[in-house]
């Protein structure tokens, strides 16, 4: 990533549970991705899995 890039990126500071870390740390590895990407590529899933479980229940 370059300084320009990193200029548009917001960053946030997270405490996992214990254990947590860990759990990542090997998902990441299957995946061949580095921790952040997993963490956002989780992130992503589980929001996006969200807004998909809203919208069919209001369809209803």
């Amino acid at each position: 990533m370059s300084l320009s890039d990193r200029a548009v990126v917001d960053q946030f500071n997270l405490r996992f549970p214990k254990g947590m870390r860990e759990q990542l740390k090997d998902m990441a590895m299957r995946n061949c991705r580095s921790m952040n990407s997993e963490i956002i590529f989780q992130l992503q899933t589980a929001i996006s899995d969200n807004v998909e479980t809203k919208k069919a229940d209001a369809q209803a």
